[in-house]
């Protein structure tokens, strides 16, 4: 299941091994992972899911 592939993405711990700058990147990082599953989950004109059928 593809779904199974984005839980190292939305690890905590993955997501506090990013702070090392001045700023925040897992802020960056959870908008990214963020858009990533909309894009993932949400049907768009060039992705048509298999359940459709």
């Amino acid at each position: 299941s593809p779904i199974l592939s984005l839980v190292p993405i939305v690890n905590p711990s993955a997501s506090n091994s990013l702070k090392d700058d001045d700023d925040d990147p897992s802020l960056d990082y959870l908008h990214y992972t963020m858009d990533s599953l909309i894009q993932r989950l949400v049907p768009t004109d060039t992705y048509i899911p298999k359940v459709s059928a």
